[in-house]
């Protein structure tokens, strides 16, 4: 097992100018074992060097894949079909851009959130007024919106760092709105339309759709079909349905797939698309391939 000092030692090496010496601390930063995760990860969090933190974060991330995967199967073996398993396997997700998360830290964000406007929620009997008082929950008093600029970045396809940071692609700013209407038992569900993940809210006889990424802002069928004719998509049925969580979960993966492919991170474009696959064998016959990349 490694020592503070060699890991230490290591990092000071990689500054050496001699290409041999380089390749030497890589290969032994390969050579270590999931033990040593801990002290990898103290030397990651107290570093000011950027291309260090990032050669710590992949060697933390190859050391703890595996036991990522072994997770990750066991857990959709298990069936992802509530907003509760959703929530879970998401956030697992997030351990592709810091393995040591603690999840539990998100999900209590989420609590709080929740808590916030639970007796408003409570006291508030029509329903269109409680789906306006979720949207400006969200959108408006805690600030979620569309990420504008450098759009695939993994960053606004990560769970964890959507909550963080408020901005995000679609799917991750529809997730917001939808794990706090779990917890506050209110009737808003995924639409896994191409290209732009959308929301429907649900009540009586009537739904609405809302756009994630503009405020959660009503939009029309007439609206909707446009966008579907704009990006040469035949409209289906199916486009307007309440999405399923493992669907939502697939193109989740798939968005980070892409982010990664686009950002050249091959690692973990290569981990993405080995739990893709494991995914994909075991919904055979489950979600349509759907993301939120318009180039498909």
């Amino acid at each position: 097992m490694t020592t503070k000092q060699e890991i230490a030692s290591l990092l000071y090496l990689l500054e050496d100018p001699d290409e041999f010496v380089r390749d030497s601390v890589i290969e032994r930063f390969n050579e270590l074992d999931e033990r040593s995760v801990p002290l990898l990860d103290e030397f990651r969090a107290t570093s000011n060097n950027l291309d260090e933190r990032r050669l710590l974060d992949d060697v933390i991330l190859k050391l703890t894949f595996p036991s990522l995967e072994t997770d990750f199967l066991n857990f959709i073996e298990g069936g992802v079909i509530s907003y509760t398993e959703l929530e879970a396997a998401v956030l697992m997700l997030s351990r592709f851009e810091n393995p040591t998360l603690r999840e539990e830290i998100y999900i209590r964000k989420l609590d709080r959130m929740a808590a916030e406007i639970k007796d408003e929620i409570s006291f508030t009997l029509q329903p269109l007024k409680q789906m306006k008082l979720l949207m400006n929950h969200v959108f408006e008093k805690h600030g979620y919106g569309a990420a504008k600029e450098n759009y695939f970045q993994s960053e606004f396809a990560h769970l964890h760092k959507v909550i963080d940071g408020k901005q995000g692609i679609p799917l991750t700013l529809s997730f917001i709105a939808l794990f706090l209407a779990r917890r506050l038992e209110l009737p808003l569900s995924g639409v896994n339309m191409p290209v732009h993940f959308l929301m429907r809210y649900d009540f009586d006889t009537q739904v609405v759709f809302l756009d994630p990424f503009n405020s959660g802002k009503v939009v029309t069928m007439n609206e909707c079909l446009s966008f579907l004719k704009r990006n040469n998509i035949r409209p289906e049925q199916v486009y307007f349905a309440q999405a399923h969580p493992a669907q939502m979960l697939i193109r989740t993966m798939r968005n980070l797939h892409n982010s990664y492919t686009k950002e050249k991170d091959a690692l973990r474009a290569e981990r993405m698309q080995i739990l893709i696959t494991h995914f994909e064998l075991l919904y055979a016959a489950g979600p349509s391939d759907e993301s939120d990349n318009p180039d498909q």
